[in-house]
């Protein structure tokens, strides 16, 4: 920095290290945190920590704007070596300025804007007509949104890492990174027509199947527990009518049954007829339903299509999950 600049650095010091001047609408809480992050600021600046003063002033500007805060923003950005930063801020110091009618902030504002506008660096985001023609195209940069009118325009940019991130409706993502290595440079990067996304078929109703072929299994298996479990009860019924018949006829040849012999003879026949049709649709129940249950599938089938292209011509690729 050559004495002449020491001097002007010294005297913007001076003349902006001033309280910031309270916003109407902003709370008194407000005001005074902003207050104390200024006064913050202006000593980690007279020590020369810019990088710690500069994150201050800004949170100072965001609680209660004004116009001193944001040359003295633009100062600190500066000295910080980010002038796209410090460009921004004293343009918008000198909107400020403008507004309250300050000629004395308008004049210095417009004296750094000139100077940093021949020294910073600038970055164009170029589009290709492909790109120009997707509907829905969005452009970030580093975050921030790159409006259609920002397009190929060579605006202010901090030394560093850059990225730029290219979406729109059914296309895949598009990244690219910069570097700005240098203030003064002029860099433009363009932008690609962006590629097909694959297009995914979720067969909704696949899941729904799988569920419901589970269900029928455990109801299925519950209705063969419930008959194996009549068949067995009817299994004992028919036992015991056995037993009476035994009694009232006689267990061996000849037989002579009396009236309730007979009887139990009839009940002791229908109870092992129910016993054994319960127990063998019982039996068949019970694995139908674990079968049931056993083979459902466990998702939803998905049906992938991708766009393919060569050198011969151009497809699609169709790949099956489940």
């Amino acid at each position: 920095m050559t004495a002449s600049r020491c001097v002007a650095a010294a005297v913007v010091v001076a003349t902006l290290l001033a309280a910031p001047r309270a916003r109407a609408d902003a709370s008194t809480a407000d005001q005074t945190i902003a207050q104390s992050l200024f006064d913050a600021a202006v000593k980690l600046m007279e020590q020369g920590h810019f990088a710690e003063a500069c994150p201050k002033l800004a949170e100072s500007q965001r609680l209660d704007p004004g116009g001193g805060t944001l040359l003295n923003l633009g100062f600190c950005r500066e000295n910080e070596g980010k002038l796209a930063s410090a460009w921004a801020a004293y343009n918008e110091a000198l909107s400020q300025a403008i507004r309250d009618g300050r000629h004395d902030r308008q004049a210095t504002a417009q004296v750094h804007v000139d100077e940093l506008d021949a020294k910073v660096a600038k970055l164009a985001i170029d589009l290709s007509d492909a790109a120009k023609r997707t509907p829905g195209i969005e452009i970030r940069l580093d975050g921030a949104p790159v409006r259609q009118a920002a397009w190929s325009v060579l605006t202010p940019i901090d030394k560093g890492e850059h990225e730029i991130v290219v979406t729109a409706p059914r296309k895949r993502e598009y990244k690219a990174d910069v570097v700005v290595q240098r203030d003064g440079t002029v860099q433009r990067v363009s932008i690609p027509g962006l590629a097909d996304a694959p297009v995914e078929i979720a067969q909704g109703g696949g899941e729904r199947r799988a569920r419901g072929q589970a269900v029928i299994g455990w109801v299925t298996a519950g209705v063969g527990v419930a008959l194996a479990g009549a068949g067995a009860i009817t299994g004992g019924l028919a036992i015991d009518a056995h037993g009476t018949s035994n009694a009232e006829c006689g267990s061996s040849p000849p037989y002579h049954c009396t009236a309730d012999g007979a009887a139990a003879v009839s009940r002791a026949q229908t109870f092992a007829w129910l016993s054994d049709f319960g127990m063998g649709l019982g039996a068949a129940g019970i694995v139908t339903g674990v079968v049931l249950v056993l083979t459902a599938p466990r998702s939803a089938a998905r049906v992938v299509v991708a766009p393919v292209a060569g050198a011969h011509g151009a497809g699609a690729a169709m790949s099956l999950t489940f």
